[in-house]
């Protein structure tokens, strides 16, 4: 039908792969916004479990103090997890805007 009608088929070609690499683009943006979200809120139970750990060993609350500690190690190391993932994802997406 293009090719009855004088168009280009290899403009056309290029002008819906630029359109799919966008589409791909804002796809994963969505994946970089909520990897964002999820270390800013890893890092809010880090910052209250740090304010926790205070109270405790301001209250003497040994028994507590381990729980709060044990908790934020595990906070700790999936924000460290987050962080790793989030920079492979950042890569991609600067992958994905370079080829349009």
């Amino acid at each position: 039908m293009l090719r009855r009608t004088g168009s280009d088929v290899g403009v056309i070609q290029e002008e819906a792969q630029t359109i799919s690499a966008k589409r791909t683009f804002e796809g994963r943006d969505e994946i970089i916004k909520n990897s964002l979200a999820n270390f800013t809120f890893e890092n809010y139970e880090i910052a209250a479990y740090n304010s926790l750990l205070v109270l405790a060993e301001a209250g003497r609350f040994q028994d507590a103090e381990r729980v709060l500690k044990q908790n934020l190690s595990e906070e700790e190391a999936m924000a460290n997890w987050l962080k790793e993932k989030a920079e492979r994802r950042h890569l991609a997406v600067c992958d994905v805007a370079r080829s349009w």
